[in-house]
């Protein structure tokens, strides 16, 4: 069997949720943020590189806040977790 089929083989959850939770989300926040400021900013500054410089500090003030709360909720999830293991009777 080669190595292809036996991952294809390979039991266990699917990582794509964790990736998009990962690695996509914070691409799709910054960009959101980032526009969203550019846009709010126009009107009260007139320095194209202030409006640019402020809304990549905002969107990455966004993105470390997202990337700590989804920390602290795996955190919480694993102890969750972890404690429902714990607290099962063992079976004979």
């Amino acid at each position: 069997m080669s190595v292809y089929q036996q991952v294809g083989k390979a039991q266990g959850s699917s990582v794509v949720s964790k990736v998009i939770t990962a690695f996509l989300v914070p691409i799709i926040i910054f960009i959101v943020v980032l526009a969203v400021s550019e846009k709010w900013l126009l009107t009260s500054l007139e320095n194209e590189k202030m409006r640019t410089g402020i809304g990549v500090l905002a969107a990455l003030g966004v993105d470390l806040a997202y990337i700590l709360l989804l920390a602290q909720f795996n955190k919480v999830i694993s102890r969750s977790i972890k404690g429902d293991i714990a607290s099962k009777p063992k079976e004979n």
